[in-house]
């Protein structure tokens, strides 16, 4: 009988494991950990020739300010731009993969010269 509750047990803490393990991410809490304000933001796949995806911004993410953004569509390893309007400077993050993403994550590490996908997206604000 314990043979039996005890197996019962594993094997529905191994589904569970399996069902947690399986879960995307799909909306990441970003904590901006450059020392730049975050007044727009594009993500692309590392392999791309160009920014795919924009983060929407209402109003600019201060260092160590919080933002929403989804990731629903980035798979793999990806890259980040992010452009500062008040100094009118992009910096480029390149290299986080998907894959180790959990609900959150400080965007910080060292900047890369930008331009390796293309020309740079167009700010619009």
């Amino acid at each position: 009988m314990k043979k039996i509750i005890l197996s019962s047990i594993l094997s529905i803490a191994a589904i569970s494991l399996f069902s947690f393990a399986s879960i995307t991410v799909k909306t990441l809490e970003l904590i901006n950990g450059t020392k730049y304000p975050i007044s727009e933001m594009w993500i692309t796949t590392s392999a791309s020739k160009t920014w795919d995806f924009t983060v929407e911004i209402d109003k600019p993410v201060a260092p160590k300010g919080h933002l929403a953004i989804d990731v629903s569509e980035v798979k793999g390893t990806f890259d980040v731009i992010i452009y500062d309007a008040k100094s009118k400077k992009y910096h480029e993050y390149d290299d986080f993969k998907a894959t180790d993403l959990a609900t959150t994550w400080e965007l910080q590490g060292e900047e890369v010269e930008t331009g390796k996908h293309g020309p740079n997206p167009a700010p619009t604000k």
